[in-house]
């Protein structure tokens, strides 16, 4: 009977369930290829037309996410370092990521090689250093190290979380680095180029440099050489997902879009408005590097919007758990991943907390009332549903967020409008 209601939404459960259970017992190819033998005749069995098959559909298809959970999990499980590097190597590397800096370092993951062997690694060069650009191989004399788990439970596994993504060292330059101009660019890395070049156009405008990391931040998905005491601030007053480019973000843009699209656009184009500023979400997800919040978002605005324009009931459940799903085909990994969950967790907790949190509110009986306690039950929701998970990963709390969200929230669309404004 649930399984009637929400499919996506069930099955998309069966498939996480699956990607866990190859986690945490990590089968070997030979019982993955007996799973896959039984996925298989799962699958011819709904060619059948059997009246038993038929009564237990709905069970098979469970079992046939969970096992296809097991198999994606297994092809996207990290391999394993055999490379046994030296401690000192003359590494030839291009990056492929801009990482937060820290008090010493600037932070890069890169595509590295040390002779015939290739490998990723995070290279961490010192902050006086020029910045590295997608542009240019680069060549140096380096320190490497294989990344270590910490001594105490308690403590955040970076070593692993590296690990799930196939991250086994890091390397601290310690000589000159030498570089040779590319021309072997893809398009991925000329869009991330454009996305560096036009950072850098905002580190050399005349705003203070907090102003800068602000605005990269908010529009740029880019919070690496954000200072440590800002980034303290909104963590304690817990905003820093306001530095996030999430859902709010990707609707205040969409409605940006449609709003000029239908202000100015004949009558007969009119009904395209929703196809075009769709389109504008999408190029504007890849240029900002394709974050798991901005495709949670894109997906479920994409999905939302097409049953308006199909004339069909929008189901947010159905459109949150077909981006989940699209995001775990493409790399199961994404799960263990922070923010991953509490995105995901943050929107169930307004579907389902959202509403009833209102019936104990206040009466709002015109257009002021209803936005000020609509914005306080969402907060209220969304802080409830992701709590758990806070205090899991983060071992604390901050009880200032409750009331800071509340003058924030509601002024964020203005926010982000002439952020948006400004960067352009």
């Amino acid at each position: 009977m649930i399984l009637n209601k929400q499919p996506l939404l069930i099955l998309v459960l069966s498939f996480i369930l699956g990607i866990f259970f190859q986690d945490i017992f990590s089968f070997d190819q030979d019982f993955i290829f007996v799973i896959l033998s039984f996925l298989i005749i799962i699958i011819v069995l709904f060619f059948l037309k059997n009246r038993i098959v038929f009564k237990i559909r709905n069970l098979l298809l469970i079992i046939l996410l969970f096992g296809l959970g097991i198999f994606f999990h297994f092809y996207n499980s990290w391999s394993e370092d055999n490379l046994n590097l030296k401690s000192n190597e003359t590494i030839v590397f291009k990056i492929s990521k801009k990482l937060n800096s820290n008090d010493k370092y600037k932070k890069y993951e890169v595509c590295a090689q040390v002779g015939e062997k290739s490998f990723d690694a995070i290279v961490n060069v010192e902050k006086n250093h020029k910045e590295l650009d997608f542009n240019h191989y680069y060549q140096t004399k380096a320190y490497v190290i294989q990344s270590k788990s910490p001594e105490h439970d308690f403590q955040f596994d970076y070593a692993k979380y590296l690990k799930r993504k196939n991250i086994h060292y890091q390397c601290f330059i310690n000589g000159q680095i030498f570089s040779v101009k590319r021309n072997d660019l893809n398009l991925s890395e000329r869009i991330r180029q454009k996305r560096l070049e036009i950072l850098q156009k905002i580190n050399h405008s005349e705003m203070n440099f907090s102003s800068r990391e602000f605005l990269k931040g908010i529009i740029l998905a880019d919070r690496t050489e954000i200072d440590s005491q800002t980034l303290q601030d909104f963590n304690r007053s817990g905003l820093v997902h306001f530095l996030a480019i999430s859902g709010t973000h990707i609707v205040v843009i969409f409605g940006m879009f449609y709003f000029l699209l239908m202000r100015f656009s004949p009558v007969g184009l009119k009904k395209y408005a929703i196809v075009i500023s769709l389109l504008f979400i999408w190029v504007f997800a890849i240029f900002i590097g394709f974050g798991n919040s901005v495709v949670r978002s894109c997906i479920m605005i994409s999905v939302y919007f097409i049953y308006v324009l199909l004339q069909r009931k929008p189901d947010l459940l159905h459109s949150m758990a077909l981006s989940a799903f699209v995001i775990l085909i493409i790399d199961t990994q994404q799960i263990f991943d922070v923010g991953f969950q509490l995105s995901f967790l943050a929107v169930l907790g307004i579907y389902w907390l959202n509403q009833p949190i209102l019936k104990y509110l206040p009466r709002q009986d015109n257009y002021f009332k209803r936005l000020i306690f609509n914005t306080i039950s969402i907060s209220i929701a969304a802080q409830l549903a992701t709590l758990p998970l806070v205090f899991y990963y983060f071992h604390q709390f901050s009880l200032i967020s409750i009331f800071a969200n509340f003058f924030i929230v509601p002024f964020s669309e203005l926010i982000i409008i002439f952020s948006f404004v400004m960067t352009a």
